[in-house]
């Protein structure tokens, strides 16, 4: 098999020029118009935290050629198709870059998940509670009475 010459640069010795060769031949090509479509269909999940989202954005980002206005690019993309309204109106709202951005995400992503572990333990102690003081007042030797909303003991 033959591989055709690349031109040839300053400097190029015998293994450079194979090595273009041979990456010229085997490895695939970029093309921005196709990465600056997938871009435009990118859009955050409700599992996937904004962080992995941005991963995703930042990997395609880079096959699209934008050159020094990759970043605005990507916070662009970012504030267009992120889920956090109220992130994307501040962001918006006091021009934050795509750091700023990530960073104020992760901090209302990780209250958010102490308020939910919060909630949760409420509630269980209040249920526990509640039935702790309907067995409470049950008379001994009472007939066990049904529950008007379920229908069981």
């Amino acid at each position: 098999m033959t591989l055709p010459d690349p031109p040839t640069q300053e400097n190029d010795d015998a293994y450079k020029i194979l090595i273009r060769k041979i990456d010229k031949q085997f490895l695939s090509k970029k093309n921005k118009d196709f990465a600056r479509f997938q871009i435009s269909e990118l859009k955050q999940q409700n599992h996937e935290r904004l962080a992995e989202y941005y991963a995703k954005i930042r990997e395609i980002a880079r096959k699209c050629e934008y050159g020094d206005h990759e970043n605005d690019a990507i916070r662009d993309h970012l504030i267009r198709t992120m889920l956090n309204h109220r992130i994307r109106n501040k962001a918006i709202r006091e021009n934050w870059n795509p750091d700023r951005i990530l960073n104020e995400t992760a901090l209302n992503e990780e209250t958010e998940q102490l308020v939910k572990a919060i909630s949760s333990k409420i509630n269980a102690k209040l249920l526990t509670e509640r039935v702790k003081k309907i067995a409470h007042h049950r008379k001994p030797g009472q007939p066990n009475q049904l529950c008007l909303r379920c229908g069981r003991d």
